[in-house]
């Protein structure tokens, strides 16, 4: 009896009783048995050649099947699938015969029972979690058609002892969303066939890249020969390789990904080409037999965690081309003995994040060349500053020599410098760091220039000449250093006549002193330089003084005790004390030259404000909840604008910034509810974070040319937003940029972007059309969440992967393009969910329609088809057209009779083509 047979039978006995329908189901059940077929829930059930039945849902518009669970929950049926269990290529159901082409997702979820799996050759995707629990497990065999294993997919497989590999070069190529996708996570051995285990690994010359996870945690390997058709070795490819002995990386390799060699303790040697320019994070981390390692002057950043852990390392060398050193960089090399550096200059002028990040934490010893140790040291003229922590612990430097083309050193920069004896300032220096020389036990003799703005914290603490000093007021040169030992109760301070400056905290926390004098000759008084002085009533100021640092006067009663009304302390207006009567207006006199932190922070009263052009400088938070400020004029001598300088003004309508300010700190406009214009010099290089947030009002914004990164929150809840100019500067969009600007009807994402964070254009609902520029390599989680009113989409060609739900609730989309070869892997229906599938038209490259229906999610698309797309990534929005258009096409070459909506081909009277983006 055929299954068609059977279904009219069905269909006729439809009115049956309660029990009856039951009998006939019965029955029915046991018909369909003997053809091997089961009546089962949402799927359908039919028995494979040894007996046993294997469920399957339809995929790609019902023209293959999926390997799946029984019924509609995957975890309904406990251990369903027990023993052996072969699937087969292919099944005919109902007269036609259909491919298995993938196992989905949770297909054998917990299946402890099962033994032994067979994948046949026509299965190209292994779904998330679809062998998660399988703890009987022993071996498994990924056949090369295997494209992709989902997130989980082996997950507490832990019988796993073997995975046989019949083709390495295929299965370097497989997309593993995560470590436990791949089987090795648990077998840790890799075979090439049933009895032959791989131990000293040959990639195959086809290869041009070592996916994620390849072989991670492949214990058994010992060695690796990698050809020169690599290009890449991504992250975590080798991580977990602990038998590895020794790899060569080939010249053709340019990027080594994070993590990809991470936890290799048994890795003596590696050589890193002058090809590589990108070491990813932690990609030698816990290496800990490794002894030494050059890094390329083809490398500009040495990433977080790179080599943290690697315990046995004795000596790095640092190349001229390196930039920055992240954060543990070098953390736990405790064996280090020998930094060798080729060129000072350039190493001066690394980024240090951390004590960790400097290799000399550790080794103390600084070379030039293998044998040659620097210990008198001559900064070449080209440098500028010295960086902070640059020679930090270097216990073997005796002398430096600083030249005058420094202006400043940073801190802790010769930090643990224990054999300097003596160092001199030139008089280019305005600025010594904290703890730039602290500890440096033996330095007695320190010679400062007059030219000097900024001693910050503790720079010459813990050194000779500190611990030689007697208690009380100390003095370097003309620089009010602070005060060392314990004040006695009332004491009284008179700081002597020529000096020029009070460091920064110079007598913070000092409780007992009640008064201090300060001469005519102090310019300038450091950040902190009086806080917390408890018992601090007077304080004699004279008018010379043009700066003071942050909270300097912060928690003394002096403070407290004066009048109400605009202070000032010098040349600087200070803070407005008591509280201000409604619809005020202040003048600022004449001859200021700072408006200090906080100075009118919450004064609600305060309506108008004219600033005089002696101003320099308007500091954090000045009018920060000055709610019925509604008019401010700021003049072009002011250079610098606080964070949250006018955050909560929530009147003021409108606000030019001079051309001379050249950052917009984090909060500066935030909750400026009625701001509905500003102007933006193109001196400005960093907007920082939530800098327009909830700017509901403001309309349109130019970022200028300079700014590189648009940072988090900076334009969110800017619900009248309208038009937003992004420069090709921009490199990097943070999460919640734009998130709820509602109005805004469309961006243009410079094609030099390389990130868009998570939620950046959430809720932009009035958005028609996006695309995502080739240097992005992921769509983060959420980013074009709710932007209910796109219609088109493009999808850069380097984009590998989708966050969740970053298109959810985006049912208008009509024509969804995606330009990568090997579709984006999708974490889970999420990432597309908002998108109405049987709707939409997903346009993919030539030659990859099949792989986007043979990829989980995308398969979901009923309308698959195949465009050349080629060069549509680099396409820029509304591009005008110059002279007479003669033709219109579609992408697919169909002719229109005008421009539509999305990507248009147009033929110019000049006979020359172009491809226009109609928004």
């Amino acid at each position: 009896m055929f299954l068609s047979e059977i279904v009219i039978i069905l269909n006729h006995y439809e009115h049956f009783t309660t029990m009856k329908h039951f009998k006939f189901t019965f029955l029915l059940t046991a018909l369909m048995s003997m053809v091997g077929i089961e009546v089962v829930a949402n799927n359908i059930a039919v028995m494979n050649d040894d007996g046993v039945f294997i469920y399957y849902n339809y995929v790609n518009n019902k023209t293959e099947l999926a390997v799946t669970y029984r019924g509609s929950s995957y975890d309904s049926y406990s251990n369903e699938y027990t023993g052996v269990v072969n699937i087969p290529s292919s099944v005919t159901y109902d007269g036609k015969t259909y491919s298995v082409t993938s196992i989905g997702s949770y297909a054998f979820y917990n299946c402890s029972g099962l033994t032994s799996i067979t994948i046949p050759n026509s299965v190209t995707s292994i779904g998330n979690y679809a062998f998660k629990g399988c703890s009987g497990l022993t071996s498994i065999t990924i056949p090369n058609s295997v494209t992709t294993i989902g997130y989980d997919a082996f997950r507490d497989c832990s019988g796993l002892k073997k995975v046989i590999v019949p083709d390495i070069a295929a299965w370097c190529k497989i997309s593993f969303s995560y470590s436990s996708a791949n089987p090795l996570y648990y077998a840790k051995h890799i075979y090439s066939d049933e009895n032959n285990e791989i131990t000293d690994l040959v990639i195959p010359s086809s290869v041009t890249s070592i996916g994620s996870y390849a072989f991670y945690n492949c214990s058994g390997l010992t060695s690796i020969t990698i050809p020169n058709s690599v290009t890449r070795i991504d992250d975590d490819a080798f991580s977990g390789c602990s038998g590895l002995n020794s790899v060569t990386i080939p010249n053709s390799v340019t990027t080594i990904g994070s993590s990809a060699f991470r936890g290799c303790s048994g890795l003596t040697s590696v050589t890193i080409p002058n090809s590589v320019t990108t070491i990813g994070y932690c990609a030698f981390m816990n290496c800990s037999s490794l002894t030494s390692i050059t890094i390329p002057n083809s490398v500009t950043s040495i990433l977080s965690g790179t080599f943290s852990g690697c315990s046995g390392l004795t000596s790095v060398t640092i190349p001229n081309s390196v930039t920055s050193i992240g954060n543990d960089a070098f953390n736990g090399c405790s064996s280090l003995k020998k930094v060798i550096v080729p060129d000072i200059a350039a190493w001066c002028n690394i980024s240090f994040d951390g004590e960790d990040a400097n290799p000399l934490y550790y080794a103390k010893h600084i070379y030039s060349g293998e044998n040659t140790e620097i210990t008198d040291l001559v900064i070449p003229n080209s440098v500028t500053s010295i960086g902070g922590s640059a020679f930090k612990n270097c216990i073997n430097l005796t002398s430096i020599i600083i030249p005058n083309s420094v202006t400043s050193i940073g801190s802790s920069a010769f930090s643990g410098c224990n054999g300097l004896t003596s160092i001199t300032i030139p008089n280019s220096v305005t600025s010594i760091g904290g703890y730039a020389f602290y500890g440096c036990t033996n330095l007695s003799s320190i010679s400062l220039p007059n030219s000097i703005r900024y001693i910050y914290s503790k720079a010459f603490d813990n050194t000779l000449w500190y611990n030689n000093q007697p208690d009380g007021v100390l003095y370097l040169g003309n620089y009010v250093y602070g005060y060392k030992g314990q004040m006695s109760e009332g004491t009284s301070v008179v700081l002597k006549e020529g000096s020029t400056m009070i460091s920064y905290a110079a007598f913070d926390g000092c409780s007992r002193l009640t008064s201090i004098t300060i001469p005519n000759s102090v310019t300038s008084i450091g950040d902190y330089a009086f806080r917390g002085c408890s018992s601090l009533a007077s304080i004699i100021v004279s008018n010379n003084v043009t700066h003071i640092g942050d909270y300097a006067f912060d928690g003394t009663p002096w403070l407290k005790n004066q009048p109400d009304g605009l202070l000032y302390i010098g040349k600087i207006a200070y803070k407005f004390i008591g509280t201000m009567p409604a619809n005020a207006s202040v003048v600022i006199k004449d001859g200021t030259t700072q408006i200090a932190n906080k100075a009118f922070s919450g004064c609600s009263g305060l309506k108008f404000i004219t600033i005089p052009n002696s101003v320099t400088s308007i500091g954090e938070e000045v009018f920060k909840d000055c709610s019925n400020l509604a008019s401010i004029t700021i003049p072009n001598s002011v250079t610098r604008i606080g964070y949250s300088a006018f955050s909560g003004c929530r009147v003021l309508s409108s606000i030019n910034i001079p051309d001379g300010v050249t950052s917009i700190g984090r909060e500066t406009f935030k909750d400026c509810s009625n701001l509905a214009s500003i102007t933006i010099p193109n001196s400005v290089t960093r907007i920082d974070y939530s800098a327009f947030e909830n700017c509901r009002v403001l309309s349109s914004i130019n970022i200028p040319d300079g700014v590189t990164t648009i940072e988090s929150r900076t334009f969110r809840g800017c619900y009248g937003l309208t038009s937003v100019s992004i420069p090709n500067s921009v490199t990097n969009i943070m999460g919640d940029a734009f998130y709820g600007c509602s109005d805004l009807p469309s961006v243009t994402i410079p094609n030099g972007v390389t990130n868009i964070g998570e939620y950046a254009f959430y809720g932009c609902s009035g958005l028609t059309s996006i695309t995502i520029p080739d240097g992005v390599p992921g769509v983060n989680y959420g980013t074009f969440q709710n932007c209910s009113g796109l219609t088109n989409v493009i999808i850069g060609c380097n984009v590998k992967y989708l966050g969740g739900e970053a298109f959810d609730w985006c049912n208008s989309v009509k024509e969804l393009i995606c330009l990568p070869t090997t579709p984006p892997d999708c974490y889970n229906g999420s990432n597309l969910a908002g998108i109405n599938k049987s709707e939409c038209i997903l346009k993919v490259p030539i030659g990859s329609k099949q792989a986007y229906q043979d990829a989980e999610y995308w398969n979901e698309f009923q309308l698959i088809v195949e465009a050349d797309v080629t060069a549509i990534g680099s396409i820029r929005a509304d591009e005008p057209a110059d002279g007479k258009i003669e033709s219109i096409y579609d992408i697919n070459g169909s002719r229109r009779s005008s421009l539509q909506r999305g990507i248009n081909i147009i033929r110019m009277s000049d006979g020359t083509t172009k491809k226009v983006m109609v928004k």
